[in-house]
């Protein structure tokens, strides 16, 4: 399985091509899903040591965040888009092995990698 990283969501790109003189490859960004937070709701009673009461049930909300985590393909030489598409299936079969991964548009991916 591949990293997960976490990042703003207008610097996120999906195919990036590096050459840093010594290294030369292409990274691949997928499966991008928008952070959420689940913060504690203040109305519920703490103990002594700031701990919820027994028998009470802490109630939380979900506070949407700015962040998007991603999925990170690293290729130390330009792919074949065909190896991408198949890398991609098998992270995503893995990472959602019992329920259903997201659509990705593979069209994208192939256009890119190969203007690269």
């Amino acid at each position: 399985m591949t990293a997960r990283d976490y990042c703003a969501a207008d610097k996120a790109v999906a195919v990036e091509q590096f050459n840093t003189g010594r290294k030369k490859g292409c990274i691949v960004r997928f499966d991008f899903v928008p952070v959420v937070n689940k913060v504690p709701v203040q109305g519920s009673r703490k103990g002594r040591r700031g701990q919820p009461q027994e028998g009470e049930e802490v109630q939380y909300r979900e506070v949407p965040t700015d962040l998007v985590a991603f999925s990170i393909l690293v290729y130390p030489e330009i792919p074949t888009p065909e190896k991408v598409e198949d890398d991609i299936r098998a992270d995503l079969a893995v990472r959602y092995a019992g329920g259903t991964a997201p659509e990705i548009d593979f069209e994208q991916y192939r256009t890119a990698i190969a203007n690269l």
